[in-house]
């Protein structure tokens, strides 16, 4: 039986002619890709989340901008539109939306009064509009969740009702934004 071994000439050769032509190209990506991820490396920081969903954000949006703009495959079109969806998921995960949005119907004042006999003060707040119950009625399926809350079952404090319903959308929001990565992300090829 002959043996199959290349001679270190035919090695060369073949590395030469077959990968070598690519190595200024991957030079340059490399160094575009450098250059381009910089000023997010540049402000990431270990300690919160919100910096690992801006390089998440960073990345679904640049694969995005290329699926969009080359558009090779029958799935390029629904792919960027899921994409976009996921960063909009994303953008609001990340700025806690749905944990927020309760307060557009709520208005409150708050006053500092100073501690007679000390250097402390105390909040008292003064709620001037509460259309708290719009914002249930708003969204029955997620008011009907509540009940089940476990904070729910330890007060009876009905005030509560929609910072758990805030709580239970923006938990909805991570869940669907994971589904939907999950789901997608061996589709995003070009």
């Amino acid at each position: 039986m002959e043996s199959t071994e290349l001679s270190l000439w035919n090695k060369i050769y073949l590395w030469w002619k077959y990968e070598m032509k690519y190595y200024p190209s991957r030079i340059k990506d490399g160094v575009s890709n450098l250059i381009k991820w910089f000023p997010i490396i540049w402000r990431d920081r270990d300690y919160d989340s919100h910096y690992l969903l801006e390089i998440m954000k960073f990345k679904i949006n640049q694969m995005s901008k290329l699926q969009e703009s080359l558009n090779l495959h029958s799935d390029s079109k629904r792919n960027v539109e899921i994409m976009n969806t996921i960063l909009r998921l994303l953008d609001k995960v990340q700025e806690e939306h749905y944990r927020h949005e309760y307060y557009d119907y709520l208005e409150t004042r708050y006053k500092f009064i100073h501690v007679d006999g000390t250097e402390y003060h105390t909040v008292e707040e003064e709620i001037i509009r509460d259309d708290s119950e719009e914002y249930i009625k708003k969204y029955p399926l997620t008011f009907n969740q509540v009940t089940s809350h476990k904070i729910y079952k330890e007060t009876d404090d009905r005030r509560l009702i929609p910072m758990i319903m805030c709580e239970i959308r923006h938990e909805k929001a991570k869940k669907l934004m994971l589904k939907l990565i999950n789901k997608n992300i061996e589709k995003w090829w070009t």
